[in-house]
């Protein structure tokens, strides 16, 4: 899992870049407005506009990038992640004003063609704007990847958008030049409306973010079933996740097995966290909640004396039965038994963890019933999370309903050490 010493870092290479690009991408804004007015194209002067609400929306960038370098305080134990949403919101508001006022600029020009000076500056600008946002967006492309930075992987995406736009306002100038009605009329309230979407697109994100809206289903769906792959996992519920600038914080119930303990618990609570942060790099705080396993369905094995199947005495010792049953049980009633020899039962040694890493990982065993077990079985049964009981004298079929009636003491320690009793794991 990288360390959050790393991600400052992360944060701070993305800030660099975002900073870099905020600067350069207002200095074309501000170069291609200059030439618009210069030359009287109104496509190049809305091209400006659009250029610079992209710049204002790299800043926003920069600004949420460099505000989460920030330690959370008392005031704020959260952080100052939402200084870039809030940013954000800012930006788009200023952005849909300058579409609107575009949009306007537009119609009263729609049916004029405007007469072009120095078209050859305006189209070597509108050239320049191309190539410039082609080696921008391949920029930000390669640093959002490493990084895993969103804000700038988004940026990337509208910086190659860019790159069509001014090869557009090219066509538009030159078609002016020629005295062509209608074309950078029609252009500039595209351009307007492409300006007023990405004022709307930002803001909304902005509002969702504000509002503790969820993260898209695609993705809450992989998270979910990423904690129920989980070793020690057996339920997931309640899981919300929500955004906070470029980082997500959620949380989510799981169930444990019944006999699973508090310090287990939450040695598997973290292995959840863990695992999150190292598939999602943007979480940045996982509350997990831990509650009792609820599903009536268990797999059930028990050692068994001979093969009568469920009516046989439970065997003495778990390696050395001659038989196990396995019983899938859903509340109280059986729906499948399958008995079958214990091919181990002659090993000289370890004759428990060969049963526990062949037969109780294949069979999904979640439940043991036996009468003794050693030191070896019964740690690695734990780390496996199997829930063990201590069986009571009688047949399989009496300790089942003790164990659906909740008769059965859960086993919390090895009956034996390994080395006090002979042929025992």
């Amino acid at each position: 899992m990288p360390s959050r010493g790393k991600e400052m870092v992360d944060l701070k290479e993305g800030r660099r870049v975002a900073g870099v690009v905020t600067v350069t991408t207002l200095l074309v804004a501000l170069l291609k407005a200059g030439v618009g007015v210069l030359s009287g194209s109104i496509a190049l002067v809305a091209d400006s506009v659009h250029t610079a609400a992209d710049a204002l929306a790299i800043f926003a960038s920069w600004f949420g990038l460099k505000i989460a370098t920030r330690k959370a305080t008392h005031k704020f134990p959260y952080g100052f992640y939402k200084a870039e949403t809030l940013a954000t919101l800012l930006v788009s508001a200023i952005i849909i004003y300058a579409a609107v006022e575009l949009f306007l600029e537009g119609l009263s020009k729609i049916s004029v063609a405007p007469d072009i000076s120095v078209p050859g500056i305006a189209m070597g600008v509108s050239l320049a704007s191309a190539l410039f946002a082609f080696f921008v967006a391949r920029w930000e492309r390669r640093i959002g990847m490493q990084i895993n930075a969103q804000s700038l992987l988004a940026n990337a995406d509208e910086s190659r958008a860019d790159i069509f736009t001014s090869l557009l306002v090219l066509v538009a100038i030159g078609a002016s030049y020629f005295l062509v009605p209608y074309v950078e009329g029609v252009l500039t309230l595209g351009l307007a409306l492409l300006v007023f979407y990405a004022g709307v697109k930002n803001g909304r994100v902005a509002l969702y973010g504000l509002m503790d809206a969820s993260l898209d289903a695609k993705m809450e769906k992989r998270m979910s079933e990423l904690i129920r792959t989980t070793e020690g996992v057996r339920g997931v519920d309640g899981l919300k996740v929500r955004r906070a600038g470029p980082f997500w914080f959620g949380e989510v119930s799981i169930e444990v097995g019944r006999t699973v303990d508090v310090t287990r618990g939450h040695q598997i609570s973290h292995q959840v966290v863990d695992r999150l942060k190292e598939s999602f790099p943007h979480v940045d705080s996982f509350t997990v909640h831990i509650e009792p396993f609820q599903s009536q369905r268990r797999t059930v094995m028990i050692p068994l004396e001979d093969q009568s199947g469920l009516s046989s005495h439970l065997a003495n010792h778990f390696g050395r039965a001659s038989y196990f049953a396995v019983v899938r049980l859903e509340g109280g009633d059986v729906l499948q038994t399958h008995v079958f020899i214990n091919p181990f039962r002659n090993r000289e040694i370890r004759a428990g963890l060969a049963v526990v890493n062949d037969f109780v990982e294949r069979e999904g065993v979640d439940t043991l019933i036996v009468r003794e077990l050693g030191e070896i079985g019964f740690h690695t049964l734990r780390d496996k999370y199997v829930e063990i009981y201590k069986a009571l004298d009688g047949s399989g079929h009496e300790n089942l309903a003790a164990l659906t009636a909740s008769q059965l003491t859960p086993l919390v320690a090895p009956t034996h050490r390994s080395d006090e009793k002979k042929h025992n794991p």
